[in-house]
């Protein structure tokens, strides 16, 4: 099974600089004998379309895509990201906070299938 881990784009004019996303770099690490696991960092790139990890997603040809995701301007870019996977056959799980807090609230979302 080949599961793509997602860190959202999370830069705004108050927050610039990335963070590693330690905790999907933990999911990794924890699953990687059992599983192809590929991360990607939306916060490396300058892709507000979607086109690169549009990219990602045809060369990864994940069957599981998770995203982690705090409550704020990554809801947003987790949304597209999710869209994205959805279209590419891919089923959705996201994760993190905002996830957890408001789990319900997320799986309103047609494109996010588990929490």
């Amino acid at each position: 099974m080949k599961i793509l881990l997602v860190n959202p784009n999370m830069r705004t004019a108050y927050n610039p600089l990335p963070f590693p996303p330690l905790s999907l770099m933990s999911i990794a690490a924890v699953v990687q004998d059992s599983y192809e696991i590929t991360i990607h960092d939306r916060n490396l790139y300058k892709d507000p379309d979607g086109k690169n990890i549009g990219t990602v997603l045809q060369r990864a040809k994940p069957d599981i895509v998770g995203i982690t995701s705090l409550t704020g301007p990554a809801i947003l870019d987790g949304v597209l990201v999710s869209r994205l996977a959805k279209e590419a056959g891919a089923q959705v799980v996201w994760g993190g906070t905002h996830a957890s807090l408001l789990p319900e609230q997320t799986l309103q979302n047609p494109y996010i299938d588990f929490v």
